[in-house]
């Protein structure tokens, strides 16, 4: 039982359970586990975001393999498990905003996109490229920023982007420490287990995140409720 049980909706905005969609989860038993995992968690929505690389697989092919990766997944969705919403992980690369049916990428229902930075670099040319995604009417939320340098989340933060975290993060007593001030200046709009296979800690990470987040998750999770709230259930 979580110890925020008093937070009724506790949403993953950020996991791998597409069964074949990428390296997060390799067949049904496995996402099978996974929700579980979640549910143990007190997860009641989860968002799932296969990774796109724009230069590694079309559009096109990526919508397909997703589609019979979301047929897969949902024989084992029922009253008992987390409601799930077909989404994506979009690494941002340059003219990414040009690149035509990028809104099919986004929370399904939604005008909501979850943007991965690249762990290399975030120069003025993606900060344009992230601009102009928002301007052309998509809602991006920037994924785990906890794994960025601070200078970014600043910039993130000074451009009004939405961003969402991984659990984890709080459940480490230093990352918590770094990312705390992203969560005070509320440009933290979700969370995430980021889960990749069946980890059995997730459970464990969840309740001591809560924990961390205390007054601020209540908050947390209005907004991704409100990102939500056009989603479309897969079943």
């Amino acid at each position: 039982m979580m110890a925020n049980s008093r937070i009724s909706d506790l949403i993953d905005f950020h996991a791998h359970v597409l069964p074949g969609a990428d390296h997060g989860c390799g067949d049904v038993d496995c996402a099978k586990r996974q929700l579980e995992l979640l549910s143990g968690a007190g997860i009641k929505k989860v968002v799932a975001t296969p990774h796109f690389y724009p230069h590694k697989i079309a559009l096109d092919d990526f919508l397909s393999l997703r589609e019979k990766c979301v047929e897969r997944i949902k024989p084992i969705l029922n009253e008992s498990t987390p409601s799930v919403y077909a989404a994506a992980e979009v690494l941002l690369v340059r003219d990414l905003d040009k690149m035509a049916g990028l809104e099919k990428l986004c929370i399904s229902g939604t005008d909501v996109i979850l943007i991965e930075l690249p762990v290399t670099e975030f120069d003025h040319e993606l900060e344009n490229t992230l601009l102009n995604i928002r301007e052309s009417g998509l809602r991006p939320v920037v994924a785990h920023i906890d794994r960025y340098e601070r200078s970014v989340r600043a910039r993130l933060f000074e451009m009004g982007v939405a961003c969402q975290i991984n659990v984890s993060s709080m459940a480490s007593f230093l990352k918590r420490r770094d990312i705390m001030p992203s969560v005070k200046n509320g440009s933290v709009f979700a969370i995430g287990s980021d889960i990749h296979g069946t980890g059995e800690r997730f459970a464990e990470l969840y309740e001591k995140a809560c924990k961390q987040l205390d007054g601020k998750l209540e908050a947390i999770m209005k907004r991704s409720a409100y990102l939500l709230k056009d989603a479309v259930n897969i079943i």
